[in-house]
């Protein structure tokens, strides 16, 4: 049986005005988010819980400590899940000027086994490719 272990957050950049200045000055801030809530449409997960994929601390091929990383098994059709970000309080969408995404991945390569990650747009309703595995080393 394959694996996917993952740790995933996204990086909001902000662009934000002080309220009190004489120059207009706009600065660049950031907020890292991990997902609130996920569900699997297809296939199987490991009962890590969720928090797991905000900590980014796997390194190497170490399965230690398990409570570390999740495990997602494309065992039929492939895994197939869908992972919710809350924008932290006083953020609108607005605010937002770009997004940057850090993938903690351990699986296999991708001409192995293909994995790819989409974000969401809501304004057009379509799904955007953000990227796959191709960096991964195993």
């Amino acid at each position: 049986m394959s694996t996917f272990v993952l740790g995933f957050v996204l990086v909001l950049l902000l662009h934000t005005v002080p309220v009190s200045s004489n120059q207009p000055q706009t600065t660049t801030t950031s907020h890292w988010l991990a997902p609130s809530a996920f569900e699997t449409v297809r296939d199987q997960h490991s009962h890590t819980p969720l928090e797991a994929l905000s900590r980014l601390e796997m390194s190497e091929w170490d399965s230690e400590p398990e409570d570390a990383y999740k495990e997602f098994y494309p065992i039929g059709n492939g895994y197939e899940g869908l992972f919710t970000y809350v924008l932290p309080i006083g953020v609108t969408s607005a605010d937002v000027v770009a997004i940057r995404v850090h993938v903690n991945y351990r699986g296999l390569i991708r001409e192995v086994q293909r994995w790819w990650w989409e974000l969401r747009n809501f304004q057009n309703n379509t799904w955007v490719a953000i990227g796959d595995n191709a960096g991964a080393e195993r």
